[in-house]
């Protein structure tokens, strides 16, 4: 039935899901929104590179469970421990969890990657007409929701069909594995909650994303052997710190004949030269032992490549919860963190600090906040004012900071992110859900002694 009911989420508007099933039905519009909202935004990224990872998906799950127990009271949420499948399967790709009955394909291969067949085959991308309305002055940020294309995605990818798109390689290249017990051991051994976080994200449960998603395009850039270190997921990256730091600006329209693609003024280029680009933007930080080889027509070539992303699978981007695959997740990392947190209550020899903190070893992503308010209209070429020193952190990674989320246990209770992180707690006698097991058994428990 949980597969059934998920479907459902899909196929009904929001509107007639709580006219038939009641308050706690949300449509799969709905996912796109709430996500975007949180990741898209250009100031930063609210949910993810930091402590924002682990409220924000626990709880938005949480949402999506009862949004189906609406449906059918018996459904618990599964959770996919995608480092037992690099365990069980040569190839990761072989899971179950792909068959075309469950999940559908990881990687379609019609020329435009898109899930057309399975139980999924049928499901399109919201068109964003409702939610193109929108206030850079009021909210520091450019319209998160809607794509030159007129879709509900990320306003970057302009991915031209409405289908979900996957594919199992970034512009060719496959440079990066899925998770294995080594790299989930690896972030259980961290004995502070802010590096656990950070490890989760990046390590765990990033490259899901990444190897689902995947990026593709029509032409080749790469015509100097040079610049071929840019092959890879570190394009889509890179281009963020372009375009959330004003560097890049990405078509709000386009027509179906036009290329509609994110590009450089050419303005910033002739007022500011390839360099000082790279370096303000903090792309120069990720690849200085490259780029500083390089001469200035080089350092061009490398701008015209990470302008625009090509076309990016939805599940490397911030429309992520719009794949149904999405879905079950996010349970490994909730697991990891609870087995610490019972072996911190009955271990007196494991040590793990839980103060509420931040981290973020990663300078492919935005480490500050980039303040929009002073731009007028999606035309203005003002660039925002950008604070990487700290004093200005991203909201959504603070301990105060109020989730999006409420009254999971009817009290129209409300939570801050230490609010959420205690409620959470697998001892919690309050909490509407319980794990089945927090073992790793498929681990050898003598390599990984996780219990």
């Amino acid at each position: 039935m949980y597969l059934i009911s998920l479907n459902i989420l899909y196929t009904t508007s929001k509107s007639d899901g709580v006219a038939k099933y009641g308050l706690k039905f949300i449509s799969a519009e709905d996912f796109s929104y709430k996500h975007l909202n949180g990741a898209a935004r250009v100031d930063c990224d609210h949910w993810h590179d930091g402590a924002g990872i682990l409220n924000h998906h626990v709880a938005y799950t949480l949402e999506v469970e009862q949004a189906l127990q609406s449906i059918d009271p018996s459904i618990s949420m599964p959770y996919w421990e995608y480092a037992m499948d690099s365990t069980l399967y040569d190839d990761w790709q072989d899971s179950v969890i792909f068959n075309d009955d469950w999940f559908g394909d990881n990687s379609p291969g019609n020329d435009l990657h898109e899930l057309n067949t399975g139980r999924w085959g049928d499901v399109l991308v919201p068109l964003g007409d409702s939610y193109k309305e929108w206030s850079i002055a009021e909210t520091s940020s450019l319209n998160p929701f809607v794509n030159g294309r007129g879709h509900l995605r990320s306003p970057w990818n302009n991915n031209p069909s409405r289908y979900i798109g996957r594919y199992n390689s970034t512009y060719g290249a496959a440079e990066i594995d899925m998770p294995t017990c080594d790299i989930v051991y690896e972030c259980y051994r961290s004995t502070v909650l802010g590096y656990m976080l950070n490890c989760l994200n990046g390590v765990t449960h990033g490259p899901v994303h990444v190897k689902i998603g995947g990026a593709w395009e029509d032409t080749d850039l790469y015509t100097d052997d040079d610049i071929h270190f840019l092959k890879s997921i570190d394009r889509v990256l890179v281009f963020e710190l372009l375009w959330r730091t004003g560097y890049t600006r990405c078509p709000t329209a386009c027509d179906d004949v036009d290329e509609c693609t994110c590009s450089i003024p050419q303005q910033y280029l002739d007022s500011y030269g390839a360099k000082e680009i790279l370096v303000n933007s903090g792309v120069w930080d990720v690849h200085s032992t490259i780029l500083k080889k390089f001469i200035d027509s080089q350092l061009l070539s490398v701008l015209k490549i990470i302008q625009d992303p090509g076309v990016v699978g939805d599940m490397f981007t911030s429309a992520a919860s719009f794949d149904p695959i999405f879905w079950p997740l996010h349970g490994q990392i909730e697991r990891i963190i609870g087995l610490k947190r019972i072996k911190l209550m009955t271990d007196n020899d494991i040590l793990f600090e839980e103060g509420w903190s931040f981290y973020n070893d990663d300078n492919r992503v935005l480490n500050g906040v980039c303040d929009w308010s002073g731009i007028s209209s999606v035309d203005d070429l003002t660039l925002p004012n950008c604070d990487f020193s700290g004093a200005q952190s991203c909201w959504g990674h603070n301990a105060d900071d109020v989730l999006e989320w409420s009254n999971f246990i009817n009290n129209n209770e409300i939570y801050s992110n230490k609010d959420f992180y205690d409620f959470i707690h697998p001892w919690n006698e309050k909490l509407p859900y319980v794990y089945d097991t927090y073992s790793f058994s498929y681990c050898d428990s003598s390599t990984y002694p996780f219990e």
